[in-house]
């Protein structure tokens, strides 16, 4: 329906003389501006409505209702649209709610809402281009159409909306390059255009922005250097350039960014060493610069940055030594500078970082013992050194830092023996000291760790038997491979399976020895000759007593026998069997009335002798004791019947014989 200006004016006029008041001109303007904002702003948004599919809306407008009541729609005091907002949650802000569920594209007809500041369309699926007529709207703030499916190059025309504030495009599929007209936004705070497929160089009149705060280009495929006017943006404090195709240098301009608090430089080709002018970015809290091909040292300046919490210099070509400086950055928590070529040793200022909680040097040239202050980092969660030359033995003091979750250390020069104090560290799930030149017996406290579920220990030079603590670990992931010195060169499931570890094969890879070595019975490694050895063994027995040997019982002579050991190397035994035996050479008396009878005894032992003669009658008539031999024991003895007892002290060999004392001539009896 036409609308008669004229017509409206005198009604407004006519009234005025009723109610006995009078209009101002501006007074009357402001009613025809209120009618034409309606009339004409409510055709742009059927537009807009028919150009996104509006019946398909999550919350559609209902067109026969006034404008002011359509979802997202704000109207200014004049009546005039000026905030659009579809992102899913009203109130004219950025939301990352879930849109509104618009589809299609935009209306070129946006540029006719001059009183338009506002347009939020985040989160929907809006595709084809950003009309050129959006950037000419007079006072336009915000333009927010993040996440949605806007393709083509940036009108040319865009730095046109000098009012801009926030601009966000991100998660889009816009492409091109980006126009040189972006300096001409002198108001932009917040430009995000990130995640799109931007192409070509960064325009130098971006330095003419002054006003930009945080400026995310990121994931995007920009290439050529970085311009130094970036340098000239000072009150930026949010800089995203990561995953685009910059080369060249990081400008030493940067260090003019004196409020910045995140520089991200990640995954480009920039290839100059690191300006020592960063060190003036005091504020600087997060400095990302990974996956480029930097090269020099790191700057001692670093030191200045007492604010920086995140420094992420990994996958570059850094060289020299760990900035001792680096521990006068009194909030720095995270460290990435892992595939580089750094040397040295680690300072002993790396264990005055005391709020670092996670450190990854690996994959450097860092020589050098670990330094024993790295004990003072009661933070530290992840620690990972592996892939350098660092020697020397860990600090047995490693089970104070409390805090520890994760330490590898493979692949270095650290020697034995291990800490053994780990069953106090509460929080570790996993340790990896692999390929080293640890020694040392495995100490049990290893078996005890409370939630370590990784322990890898394999290639080391350690020794000795498993513990019995670490049969209650067979179910975790525990490896000892290709310790030769352990059982079984190493093989835990053979422990886990129950087999003895006394016997099992093991090796001194020392290469004088040709036969097989052994775990001993005191758990060492070790190997024996098999030279068999000969053996002589006398074996006196009594005159009642007899012995086997391999079942054949012997009373004399020589016998060998073979004796095997648990080694497989035999000893060969020759027993040279005596018996104790006692002669007796009795020598009668001259007459039946005399004492001139005597006995003669002699053995086939020389020992310690007692003995005792006792006539018929059961008297003693002699009692003694002598060494080596018996004979001649007594004389002087009358014919008769005697019994003679003689015991072998040493052998406990007991003799009891008879013997008989007869005269040589008889007796003459007288009448």
């Amino acid at each position: 329906m036409r609308v008669n200006t004229h017509h409206l004016i005198w009604v407004v006029l006519v009234f005025s003389v009723l109610s006995g008041v009078l209009p101002t001109s501006s007074q009357a303007n402001s009613a025809l501006e209120t009618n034409n904002c309606r009339a004409a702003d409510s055709l742009v948004l059927v537009d807009f409505h028919r150009f996104s599919f509006g019946d398909n809306w999550t919350i559609p407008w209902d067109l026969t209702q006034p404008m002011d009541t359509w979802y997202g729609v704000a109207l200014n005091a004049n009546g005039c649209v000026e905030c659009i907002d579809m992102d899913g949650q009203e109130g004219c802000g950025i939301s990352v709610s879930f849109g509104n569920g618009l589809t299609g594209s935009l209306t070129p007809r946006l540029g006719e809402l001059t009183s338009l500041k506002s347009i939020y369309l985040g989160n929907n699926r809006i595709s084809g281009r950003i009309p050129a007529s959006v950037f000419e709207l007079p006072d336009l703030e915000v333009l927010d159409i993040f996440a949605n499916e806007v393709i083509g190059p940036l009108p040319a025309n865009m730095g046109s909306a000098s009012e801009l504030v926030i601009l966000s495009l991100a998660g889009n599929n816009i492409n091109g390059p980006l126009p040189a007209s972006v300096g001409d936004l002198k108001n932009i705070k917040d430009f995000f255009l990130d995640n799109n497929q931007i192409i070509g160089p960064l325009p130098s009149s971006i330095g003419n922005a002054e006003d930009i705060t945080r400026l995310r280009l990121h994931n995007n495929l920009i290439d050529g250097t970085i311009p130094p006017e970036i340098g000239n943006l000072s009150k930026m404090t949010s800089l995203n350039l990561a995953n685009n195709q910059l080369s060249g240098r990081i400008p030493e301009e940067f260090g003019n960014l004196i409020l910045l608090e995140d520089l991200i430089l990640s995954s480009n080709n920039l290839n100059s060493e690191i300006p020592d002018e960063l060190g003036n970015c005091v504020n600087l809290m997060r400095l990302r610069i990974s996956n480029n091909e930097l090269s020099g040292v790191l700057p001692q300046t670093m030191g200045n940055m007492v604010s920086i919490e995140q420094l992420f210099a990994n996958n570059n070509n850094i060289s020299g030594c760990l900035p001792p400086e680096l521990s006068q950055c009194v909030n720095l928590s995270e460290i990435r500078l892992q595939n580089n070529s750094i040397g040295c040793p680690i300072p002993r200022e790396f264990g005055f970082i005391l709020p670092l909680r996670s450190a990854n040097l690996s994959n450097n040239n860092i020589i050098g013992p670990l330094p024993r202050t790295v004990v003072n980092l009661k933070n530290l969660s992840d620690l990972n050194i592996s892939h350098n030359e660092i020697e020397g033995a860990l600090p047995q003091e490693v089970a104070d830092m409390t805090s520890l979750r994760i330490f590898e250390a493979q692949n270095n020069n650290i020697i034995g023996p291990l800490p053994s104090r780990v069953d106090e560290l509460e929080r570790v799930i996993q340790i990896n000291l692999g390929q080293n030149k640890i020694d040392g017996e495995i100490p049990p406290a290893y078996g005890n760790v409370p939630l370590m579920t990784r322990l890898i220990l394999s290639d080391n030079k350690l020794e000795g038997c498993f513990p019995a603590s670490l049969m209650d670990d067979c179910d975790k992931d525990y490896r000892f491979q290709n310790n030769t010195r352990l059982p079984w060169h190493g093989d835990l499931q053979r422990f886990c399976d129950d087999e003895e570890q006394i016997g099992a094969p093991c090796s001194t890879e020392n290469p004088d020895v040709t036969e097989p070595e052994t775990i001993q019975d005191d758990c060492e490694c070790a190997y024996f000759t098999c030279t068999p050895v000969q053996i002589v063994s006398d074996a006196i027995l009594c005159s009642d007593e007899s012995i086997t040997i391999n079942g054949i019982e012997y009373t004399s002579g020589l016998v060998s026998d073979t004796l095997s050991s648990f080694t497989g190397c035999d000893s060969i035994v020759t027993y040279n069997i005596a018996r104790l035996e006692i002669s007796l050479n009795p020598q009668d008396a001259l007459c039946g009335d005399d004492t001139t009878g005597s006995v003669a005894v002699s053995s086939t032992w020389s020992g310690v002798f007692d003995y005792e003669i006792r006539a018929a009658d059961g008297q003693v008539v002699a009692m003694g004791s002598n060494e080596s031999d018996l004979s001649n024991i007594q004389s002087a003895l009358p014919p008769g019947e005697y019994k003679l007892s003689i015991k072998e002290v040493n052998l406990n060999c007991l003799i009891d014989t008879t013997f008989t004392i007869a005269s040589q001539h008889s007796s003459v009896q007288t009448m």
